[in-house]
């Protein structure tokens, strides 16, 4: 996906989820395109740290700090790149979908579907 549609997504899963959170937008947006600002600075292929085992090990770190918005953006990140045609990693497996990023319109596929998803919950 691109990072643009990351940081849309990211944006309405915090919203749905934990809106108080957008008061520190600033972090929801780096959330949202951490995984790849993360592999970049330390030189690693793209995708190869989009483990959902390692976003969950930050999760005692998230819970003293309160960061929980950039958390979900992070974690959101790795959701919408499992939709994509090459996946991401979940505890060892690959898991994948059609989606294909190069595409326009692929990218707004996750964007309606998280609009869905926050029409649901703020019921």
């Amino acid at each position: 996906m691109k990072w643009w549609s990351h940081i849309i997504c990211g944006t309405l899963a915090v919203l749905a989820f934990t809106p108080n959170q957008l008061a520190l937008y600033p972090l929801v947006m780096l959330g949202a395109v951490f995984p790849d600002v993360l592999e970049k600075s330390v030189f690693a292929p793209h995708r190869s740290m989009h483990e959902f085992a390692l976003y969950l090990a930050f999760l005692p770190v998230v819970a003293m700090t309160d960061m929980w918005g950039f958390w979900i953006a992070a974690i959101d990140h790795l959701v919408v790149d499992a939709m994509t045609l090459h996946g991401v990693t979940f505890f060892g497996r690959r898991v994948r979908w059609y989606l294909n990023t190069d595409r326009f319109i692929d990218n707004f596929v996750p964007i309606i579907m998280h609009m869905a998803l926050l029409a649901f919950l703020t019921k």
